[in-house]
């Protein structure tokens, strides 16, 4: 996995429950270096990356997604700027 420079990653979740992991890439699954993981605690989406040229960076949503509802979710990675853009998706 080589995320140094960019990564777009969308996806469509339906969350039926408000926590658990939604995304997690590693470069090595026993001692990762890199990674990058979506996951939901408390019904809020968290984005966390971590890869060699960055220490690890994390956001979570400030909405608090409504289990059973589909949303499209993107994650944005541009050198060492990250964002999630979310929206309800019926």
């Amino acid at each position: 996995m080589y995320l140094h420079y960019s990564a777009a990653i969308t996806l469509r979740i339906r969350p039926l429950a408000p926590d658990g992991m939604v995304l997690y890439v590693a470069d090595n699954f026993l001692s990762p270096k890199q990674w990058l993981s979506l996951y939901l605690s408390n019904g809020y989406l968290t984005f966390a990356i971590q890869t060699d040229t960055m220490t690890e960076s994390v956001i979570t949503s400030n909405y608090q997604y409504v289990t059973g509802d589909w949303w499209t979710v993107t994650l944005l990675r541009l050198q060492n700027f990250i964002a999630m853009v979310s929206f309800w998706s019926g």
